[in-house]
């Protein structure tokens, strides 16, 4: 075979390597800007060299949209994580959200990845039940718009890292490092529904090999539920017909449990704008359930206590009139027929009225409205004020508690500043029997 042939027949399998490997790094490229979620790359030094649409709104809460520098506290944190290796987390309020921050260093390439969760849910489930339908709805409204741009973005930026093999070869790298390290479980599906991509958590959460699984499909997956690979098989069908991205609930059954997850589902397409596979990213969103449906059963719980709590002040307000009535009919059939009979003159005679007329108000709210700390009468006060409401001029009380008349008046004003109405043309004797 001449040199001629053999180099006309290496081309082209060089070539079909190349479309191979660029279609690969063109779906890896998707990931970042294309996640709901927060994804930031930072430097050491704090400098920041990626984020995504997401996580925008953490950047001009931090107040570094501008500087592309994050806070000095989270500075420390991307430094220690590049020291030690391991992962850190660490959780931000942003206005009303509350973002789960996972930093991973990529140690050989000396950056750090932030992937951030909105946990505001998690936090606030009971506030936020009645406004999920509706944020889920604006999500991906927002979100279908931006991945149109961002994909258009993407395809311009690998073109532009195909230049030259190195760059190709740093592209991968890096996009291999996000889809590794990222939290939320991704994969790929050719258009017959064989998976050809999964990530590290797709093969945490299932319990798999990736080696092993690439080429099978949902009822590999799930070999014992057909009906849950058929529902799979079926969203993926409705992203296929709508061509554009969808978000999913799913509650597949994993390794024996009952998950719940919301998946974004979206087509990826190729060079003449064919959809060639298809994408997913999904988030557990089990926590988030459990503790909705624990709220409802103690909104459950609540509400039959308050039907009980309700019934016992019932039965109290019952027994209160009862004491009442009792206390009225003892004042009445026992201690007054027994003062009738007490016989005394002069000032005594004035404390046989008093203990008349006040046996009479037994039950009435005086005594205790009087004593209330907000009006702040003296006790001296409190016994001036029965005196003048039973009838007794300012003389009879001075004589009756041996103090001069001029004390007396002091006290009226006293009473009257305190009771609020000493501008006011008002009979005090008046006043204190509307109390």
């Amino acid at each position: 075979m001449s040199k001629t042939k053999l180099v006309n027949k290496i081309k082209p399998l060089e070539s079909s390597v190349e479309d191979t490997e660029y279609k690969e790094i063109k779906g890896l490229a998707k990931f970042p800007s294309e996640n709901p979620n927060p994804v930031i790359r930072v430097l050491n030094d704090g400098n920041i060299l990626y984020h995504n649409k997401a996580s925008t709104f953490l950047l001009n809460f931090w107040g570094c949209q501008t500087t592309k520098i994050l806070p000095d506290n989270y500075i420390k944190i991307v430094s220690d994580v590049l020291h030690s290796g391991l992962n850190s987390v660490a959780e931000v309020e942003c206005k009303d959200r509350v973002i789960l921050l996972t930093f991973a260093p990529i140690i050989e390439e000396g950056y750090v990845n932030i992937y951030g969760i909105d946990i505001t849910e998690r936090k606030k489930a009971e506030e936020d039940i009645k406004t999920i339908n509706e944020s889920l709805e604006k999500l991906v409204f927002e979100r279908t718009k931006e991945l149109e741009e961002n994909n258009v973005k993407l395809i311009n930026e690998i073109n532009e890292h195909k230049k030259t093999e190195e760059e190709s070869r740093r592209s991968k790298l890096l996009l291999e490092a996000f889809v590794e390290n990222t939290p939320s479980v991704i994969f790929i599906k050719d258009l017959k529904g064989r998976f050809i991509r999964i990530n590290r958590a797709f093969e945490d959460l299932f319990g798999i090999n990736r080696k092993d699984f690439l080429g099978k499909k949902d009822y590999d997956l799930y070999p014992t539920s057909k009906i849950t690979a058929e529902r799979m098989r079926a969203n993926d069908r409705m992203v296929l017909e709508a061509g554009k991205p969808l978000i999913i609930e799913e509650a597949p059954k994993v390794q024996g449990e009952n998950r719940f997850y919301t998946t974004v589902k979206f087509p990826i397409h190729d060079e003449q704008g064919e959809i060639a596979s298809i994408a997913g990213i999904a988030t557990d969103i089990t926590e988030r359930i459990k503790t909705e449906n624990m709220l409802q059963e103690q909104k459950k719980a609540l509400e039959q206590k308050n039907i009980a709590l309700n019934e016992i002040l019932g039965q109290l307000a019952i027994e209160k009139k009862q004491i009442k009535d009792n206390v009225i009919a003892n004042a009445e059939n026992l201690l007054l027929p027994i003062i009738e009979k007490i016989s005394l003159k002069g000032e005594s005679g004035k404390y046989a009225q008093l203990l008349r007329e006040n046996v009479q108000e037994l039950t009435s709210s005086l005594g205790a409205r009087l004593s209330d700390r907000k009006l702040r009468l003296t006790s001296r006060e409190i016994d001036i004020c029965n005196m003048i409401k039973n009838g007794l001029t300012s003389k009879e009380i001075a004589g009756l508690l041996n103090i001069s008349l001029l004390t007396i008046e002091k006290h009226r004003f006293h009473i009257r500043k305190k009771l609020g109405i000493v501008n006011e043309k008002l009979n005090l004797s008046s006043v204190l029997k509307t109390l």
